[in-house]
């Protein structure tokens, strides 16, 4: 059996003040602003195999990026799924 008590701690840990984004440069405040941030590490087989990317980019940037590449993308929200091919 285990016997618990109640203990407080206090932890430091490194907040983002600001965001830049990767694509434009921008600076954007951090929490204050909506970003899109990719973290990806490559798996097994892959020509990078273990390597892991990282970007930042700010909504204009990411809605642009994805209308220049005709990306398809799903937009989820509390009321509906929609689902665009283009600009918004």
């Amino acid at each position: 059996m285990k016997n618990f008590k109640t203990v407080t701690k206090t932890v430091t840990e490194n907040v983002p003040t600001e965001i830049v984004c990767d694509r434009c440069g921008k600076i954007y405040k951090a929490m204050q602003d909506d970003f899109f941030s990719l973290d990806h590490q490559f798996g097994y087989g892959s020509k990078r195999d273990g390597d892991v990317i990282h970007a930042d980019l700010c909504e204009h940037c990411l809605f642009e990026m994805l209308d220049e590449h005709n990306v398809k993308y799903q937009i989820i929200n509390n009321e509906d799924i929609s689902e665009y091919d283009g600009a918004i």
